[in-house]
């Protein structure tokens, strides 16, 4: 008995000793805005509900130019989610960017434009523990000539 119990003493140390000196990041995601319009594109909100900030979202991101931001997890077996909210400067168009990059289970995203004159779409980061994602905000196809 005092065998099995000594086996057993080793072995929940061993996942203790190895959990502490594992990469904090098991669990990430990268995500690459494109601002395809001709505004700017201002951050309204930023939230993580697991996780922590290993880049934090831009505050601006110009026209025609892009943003980088990143999330990771920070937790033993946890992974990462979150929510980012862009408004075009002088317009009344958000944009809704939410991921989550669970440690078990399913990466999903929900990505959504509150006006029909934008889309946001998204490429990339479907599966994978440490995924990379583009997501391009631009005016939506019927209105480009406008």
């Amino acid at each position: 008995m005092k065998r099995i119990s000594l086996r057993i003493l080793i072995f929940l140390l061993s996942i203790f000793v190895f959990s502490a000196n594992a990469d904090p990041s098991a669990r990430s995601t990268d995500i690459t805005i494109y601002n395809n319009t001709s505004k700017t594109l201002t951050i309204s909100s930023m939230e993580l509900l697991h996780g922590q900030w290993a880049h934090k979202p831009p505050y601006n991101i110009f026209p025609n130019g892009s943003g980088y931001f990143r999330s990771e997890s920070n937790g033993f077996l946890t992974g990462t989610e979150g929510i980012a909210k862009y408004r075009l400067r002088d317009n009344s168009s958000m944009f809704t960017i939410n991921w989550d990059i669970p440690y078990w289970g399913f990466v999903s995203y929900e990505i959504n434009s509150s006006s029909p004159f934008y889309k946001i779409s998204r490429e990339g980061g479907d599966h994978g523990d440490n995924v990379h994602v583009k997501i391009t905000i631009e005016k939506s196809a019927n209105l480009k000539s406008l």
